[in-house]
């Protein structure tokens, strides 16, 4: 509740307004939607009319520093659901536990310090287990 929103709406081209969550329903319908109530800020005579259409961006966070991150499927999870990368340790496999944060679409934030290459672009129909031989090769 209360994040702030940044809302395009198609009759007003490139214009943005703010505005912020006042409520959150809080179970999906069986087609994944739900509702999220909005109320604008106060705009100088700008109006959104029932029906209008466009774009809302609410924001969960936000900061100016630069953000670790990989790409969602270069995590994966144990049986424990703790998230952990693939390592090559003395030519073997080996899992890196992390502490991960914000998790978007694409990207999901590495709270964890991590000083040693990560195996990325692995298959992820391919089970993989720590001692299984590898080697790493610089692109």
């Amino acid at each position: 509740m209360d994040q702030i929103v940044e809302i395009n709406l198609d009759a007003y081209g490139d214009k943005k307004y703010s505005g912020k969550v006042s409520a959150l329903q809080m179970f999906a319908n069986a087609d994944s939607d739900f509702v999220v109530d909005i109320e604008f800020t106060e705009n100088g005579g700008f109006m959104p009319t029932l029906g209008m259409t466009g774009d809302a961006k609410i924001i969960v966070e936000s900061t100016q520093n630069p953000v670790k991150s990989l790409f969602y499927d270069e995590i994966f999870y144990d049986d424990e659901d703790k998230p952990f990368v693939w390592t090559v340790k003395n030519g073997y496999l080996a899992k890196l536990p992390i502490e991960v944060g914000l998790e978007g679409d694409i990207y999901t934030e590495v709270k964890s310090q991590i000083d040693i290459p990560v195996v990325v672009g692995l298959n992820q129909d391919v089970e993989l287990f720590e001692g299984f031989k590898a080697t790493v090769i610089p692109n």
